[in-house]
């Protein structure tokens, strides 16, 4: 593990190492880990299982590049932890978010007889053993590439009004995402205005926190333009978004929806790309295709970034319903987000 600051770690390989932290974690402190996650199983399999007295304990961990970690991605995550150890015959489960918690996190979870731990909980654990603590320290350093910008006052945010009361119902990703998935492309029976309404549900349940403003069917300049939906950036609320408005200058966010039967072609993006203007903040786009994009479209993203500074984005609904499924499981619906503006920007060529 004191290898870590010599390697480049990208998130699948940052998870793995955070793992292989927490086992060594857990070894110390007398347990034995028993299993690694199987991700050849269709079902979800716990991330760790550790040997205790009694019985076994069902580990689950949940990275954020964020310091805000939304209420309800711990209410499902710990709903999903729930699940697995009654499935496995567990005696208990442990959810580590390595973040800042407050009260109203644990106050969103019914914890007896499991444990919620919070960044706090987790550096008293590794406190005991120097070798442990300093990889954890590199590994806290590891975990926020990719959203350097915190928001400011950070350290002190609470959920700004959230309440487990209006948190939204226990398997509403899923829920949307099967609507979505039985949805026959194409416009017959109304099924491109239906696309159009479920997707912008989707992105409310997925981002109700961060955007706001929501304007469906918005004109743009008398009318001779109108977008699917625009939302306004709420940066103080998540790093992704904080640092995504200040590389790009954009105060909002369009989203189109493509209910095509084909991919979405470079024409889609050069419409797009139409309502967005960097003097007005508005700058940024995600595009989701029923069918995903073609390679036209994927020449015409790079281009709009290159050579206008506009950032376009697609999602294909087998990455758009894996968020809203992933939503389910209290997963971080931005690193998607964050990998393809990675990918988008690191493969810019003049």
């Amino acid at each position: 593990m004191g290898r870590i600051k010599d390697l480049y770690i990208d998130q699948i390989n940052l998870e793995s190492a955070w793992l292989d932290l927490l086992a060594a974690l857990f070894e110390k402190q007398g347990f034995v880990a028993i299993s690694r996650d199987d991700r050849s199983s269709s079902r979800p399999a716990p991330d760790l299982v550790i040997e205790a007295d009694g019985g076994s304990i069902i580990v689950e961990l949940k990275l954020h590049r964020s310091e805000r970690v939304p209420l309800a991605l711990v209410r499902n995550a710990f709903a999903q932890l729930d699940r697995m150890v009654r499935v496995a015959g567990a005696q208990r489960g442990i959810l580590i978010i390595p973040q800042r918690l407050v009260k109203s996190h644990y106050m969103a979870v019914q914890q007896e007889p499991h444990e919620l731990w919070g960044l706090d909980r987790l550096i008293k654990e590794a406190h005991a053993f120097p070798e442990i603590a300093a990889d954890l320290g590199e590994l806290l350093r590891a975990l926020r590439v990719g959203a350097e910008r915190p928001p400011e006052g950070s350290s002190d945010i609470t959920e700004l009004g959230d309440t487990p009361a209006e948190l939204p119902p226990l398997g509403a990703g899923t829920a949307l995402a099967e609507k979505l998935e039985v949805l026959p492309p194409g416009k017959k029976n109304g099924a491109a205005h239906k696309f159009e309404k479920l997707c912008e549900e989707a992105l409310r349940l997925l981002f109700d926190k961060d955007l706001l403003g929501w304007r469906s069917q918005s004109d743009i300049e008398q009318g001779f333009q109108r977008v699917d939906v625009i939302a306004r950036l709420q940066p103080a609320q998540s790093a992704f978004w904080s640092t995504l408005s200040a590389d790009f200058r954009t105060r909002y966010v369009v989203f189109e929806f493509k209910n095509y039967i084909d991919p979405i072609t470079q024409d889609q993006v050069y419409t797009t790309e139409k309502y967005l203007f960097t003097s007005a903040l508005r700058s940024v786009a995600i595009i989701i295709a029923k069918n995903g994009a073609g390679e036209s479209a994927d020449r015409a993203m790079r281009g709009a970034l290159r050579e206008q500074g506009k950032l376009i984005l697609s999602l294909s609904m087998a990455e758009f319903c894996a968020l809203l499924r992933g939503f389910d499981a209290g997963d971080n619906p931005e690193e998607l987000l964050i990998r393809k503006v990675d990918d988008l920007l690191m493969a810019i060529a003049r």
